[in-house]
């Protein structure tokens, strides 16, 4: 292996000085300086695209939450509806089931409306009875029906008003 020149070997390496080259030393001085304004504008600009960056971030943030919030709106909107239509459906079904007991209550009081039960029922649990002969009183009650009918006219109305007005005092007196 061959040894180059800067490079010491072993485990104690001697303390070197560094090279300083005075030529290159004034040429870099300007060169540092100009670079040293380029990197100022440089920084500038970055700081300007980092605040740009920022906002962008911010209002991509906030637009996501939104984003977000709409969608658990909405689903929040759905689970609430199909809650509604579990509801609903709990209630047809009670509904029903009423509506069912009602019919079967019907059925059992139409069945149980004879008039030997109801006689039964009032002389034994009610304690009543039939009056006795002193004790009624008969009506006369004609035979006839008082249901009103309405004669019918013999000949059209010259005018619409003078024929309604006629057929209503032809009611009035027949009601008399």
């Amino acid at each position: 292996m061959s040894k180059k020149i800067n490079y010491v070997y072993g485990s104690a390496a001697p303390n070197l000085q560094p090279e300083i080259n005075t030529s290159q030393y004034s040429e870099n001085n300007y060169q540092v300086e100009a670079n040293e304004k380029l990197t100022l504008s440089k920084k500038i600009e970055r700081n300007k695209e980092r605040v740009q960056n920022s906002n962008y971030k911010a209002a991509l943030l906030v637009a996501t939450l939104l984003a977000f919030l709409m969608c658990f709106s909405i689903i929040y909107r759905y689970a609430r509806i199909t809650e509604l239509n579990y509801m609903q459906a709990d209630y047809e079904a009670q509904y029903n089931d009423i509506r069912n007991d009602n019919s079967r209550l019907l059925i059992e009081i139409q069945e149980g409306l004879e008039l030997e039960k109801i006689e039964a029922y009032a002389t034994s649990v009610l304690g009543m009875h039939k009056p006795d002969q002193y004790q009624k009183i008969e009506i006369a009650v004609p035979k006839t029906s008082y249901a009103v009918t309405m004669k019918e006219l013999e000949a059209p109305a010259d005018n619409a008003i003078q024929g309604i007005v006629k057929t209503v005092t032809q009611l009035i007196s027949s009601i008399r």
